[in-house]
């Protein structure tokens, strides 16, 4: 495959006719001329070594140069060429909802985008699978039939909102029954993923199912929205103006039908997942696809590593132009000087070629064992491309993405690092920034991971991962304070509760050590007067002295007892 890299510079291909013109002006007027100063036969005679068939072979031996110097300077590229091969991998479609239901916000920033967001990532992970993709709304539409070519593939997602239906509604059954049209008859290996909110207007969804079934395809969706119900914004200038109404003038509420959702995976023998702001569930749904019988297909890939090749062309340019000296012993003033500067100039064009060249072959190799997911080997070939050029952003970039697959997210981001301070374009800037955001994420980082994100996004404003991840983490970052703040009320709660368990057992200490006080007071005996001992001691003895009279009086003879008083 063969390209241009400056096809602009082929504009100054139009000196070639004014030369030309020129030429014959010129031609024309030199044999005017000639005439003045008499026969032209016989002036002819006394210029014996002009030759008018060398003059044009030197004008056109120039033509020639001009325009192999203008190719040169376009600089030629020669990529991989497009090859028919066999590949084994599986059919992917993906259907998406496009209908008004779908802009709701209660996903941010609302279902259809996040959807978009998903699906570009998820298409990111595809090694040797096509995938294809269908809009549907009141009818479903083809937008992109199978391929292999990823970066078409997202171009034609960025497109897919709800002005590209003309029907609105939601008709599951219509987008099952172009599935089925859209896959190939009789091969192994395909697979249906339905993002929507499930709000079937159409009927004849499970009667689709069983047919797709039957074809052997699978079916997995994916329910995006609230099922509780949230209105559907209006916007008007980007301006949010109110909330969508039906005919009735009341405000539309859109629910998802989860029940029908995982009826339609149920029979399709696939999986349901439930969407959320954290997580939208493809990457579970990619791992059974990962997991499926794959079909075999004849696949063309085109790849866009390109080498170089305009010093072939400045190299014969070079030679051209010697050999049109050559033809005359005189040669005219500019051809002398052009000659003498291009030498100069091809020399510094070959040189930074080489060095160019020099580094290339290991990058090339890098990517291809990448593409492979061979991330040990791709990581091996980055840093040779490095010990040549150790400032080459290229090289530091691709580095760190094959260092971020093997799950070494420090060392990614020092990769990274290096790559942005290595790079002034912003969009390059912008894509390493967000990398390493995401290594600094995946590290635990949340706060510095915030920080790039928000470096991405000055870069690029139109990032919209860049700004997905950024509200992610600082959702994580939220929580985390949260969690910080929650832990240090349990810390101080603890703290108080042992304060207050101490001052408890405190107080049962002093009321435990008041009751064995009073306890002991009670069974000690009580400090009486002389006087009071007196008296009792004079009351026992006329009780005593009554009790004698009384049994003398009854005559009865008792032994003699000795009493002893506890006084």
């Amino acid at each position: 495959m063969i390209r241009l890299e400056h096809i602009e510079y082929l504009n100054y291909l139009w000196v070639i006719p004014a030369l030309l013109l020129l030429f014959v002006w010129f031609r024309l007027w030199k044999s005017k001329t000639l005439r003045n100063y008499g026969e032209f036969k016989i002036i002819s005679r006394l210029m014996p070594e002009i030759s008018g068939a060398k003059q044009w072979f030197k004008f056109i031996t120039l033509i020639v140069t001009i325009v192999l110097l203008i190719i040169g300077i376009a600089n030629p590229q020669v990529g991989s060429k497009l090859e028919k091969t066999e590949q084994k991998g599986v059919d992917i479609i993906i259907a998406l909802d496009v209908s008004n239901s779908m802009l709701a916000e209660d996903i941010k920033p609302n279902r259809i985008e996040r959807a978009r967001q998903a699906v570009s990532r998820f298409i990111d992970r595809l090694g040797n699978d096509r995938i294809g993709l269908i809009v549907f709304a009141g009818k479903a539409y083809p937008m992109l039939p199978l391929t292999s070519d990823y970066a078409a593939a997202k171009m034609f997602l960025s497109n897919a909102d709800n002005s590209v239906v003309s029907m609105q509604g939601t008709s599951i059954a219509d987008a099952i029954d172009l599935a089925i049209q859209s896959f190939p008859q009789g091969q192994q290996g395909k697979a249906l993923i339905i993002i929507t909110d499930g709000e079937d207007h159409e009927g004849e969804v499970m009667k689709k199912v069983e047919e797709a079934v039957s074809k052997g395809i699978v079916i997995h969706t994916i329910g995006i929205g609230s099922p509780q119900g949230v209105p559907i914004p209006l916007y008007r200038n980007n301006v949010r103006v109110g909330f969508r109404t039906g005919n009735d003038g009341q405000t539309v509420i859109t629910k998802l039908n989860e029940p029908m959702l995982q009826q339609i995976a149920h029979a399709g023998k696939g999986a349901y997942v439930l969407a959320s702001n954290s997580q939208f569930g493809l990457s579970s749904i990619y791992e059974k696809i990962n997991k499926m019988e794959k079909g075999e297909f004849v696949d063309g890939r085109a790849f866009a590593e390109f080498d170089s090749r305009f010093y072939y062309f400045l190299f014969v340019t070079l030679i051209l132009l010697v050999f049109e000296t050559l033809i005359y012993d005189r040669s005219s003033r500019w051809i002398r000087k052009l000659s003498r500067f291009l030498p100069v100039v091809l020399i510094v064009m070959i040189s930074f070629n080489a060095n160019a060249q020099n580094e290339n072959p290991s990058i090339r190799r890098g990517n291809k064992a990448y593409n492979n997911e061979k991330y040990q080997d791709a990581e091996v070939q980055y840093r040779k491309a490095l010990e040549k050029n150790q400032n080459s952003f290229k090289s530091n970039f691709n580095l760190g993405n094959s260092i971020y697959r093997q799950e070494n997210f420090e060392e990614a981001g020092s990769a990274f690092q290096r790559a942005i301070a290595n790079q002034t374009d912003k969009n390059e800037m912008s894509r390493s920034f967000y990398n390493y955001g995401n290594s600094l994420l995946k590290n635990q980082q949340i706060p510095e991971s915030v920080e790039a994100y928000k470096n991405a996004l000055r870069l690029n404003p139109s990032d919209d991962d860049a700004r997905y991840n950024l509200a992610y983490a600082l959702n994580l970052l939220q929580q985390q304070e949260q969690q910080q703040q929650s832990d240090g009320q349990n810390e101080e709660n603890d703290q108080n509760d042992e304060d207050q368990n101490q001052q408890d057992q405190s107080q049962e200490d002093q009321q435990e050590q008041s009751q064995d006080q009073q306890q002991q007071e009670s069974q000690s005996p009580q400090q009486i007067s002389k006087q009071e001992a007196e008296r009792m001691l004079q009351a026992l003895k006329e009780d005593e002295e009554k009790t004698l009279e009384k049994i003398n009086q009854q005559k009865v003879k008792l032994q003699s007892i000795k009493v002893e008083k506890d006084w």
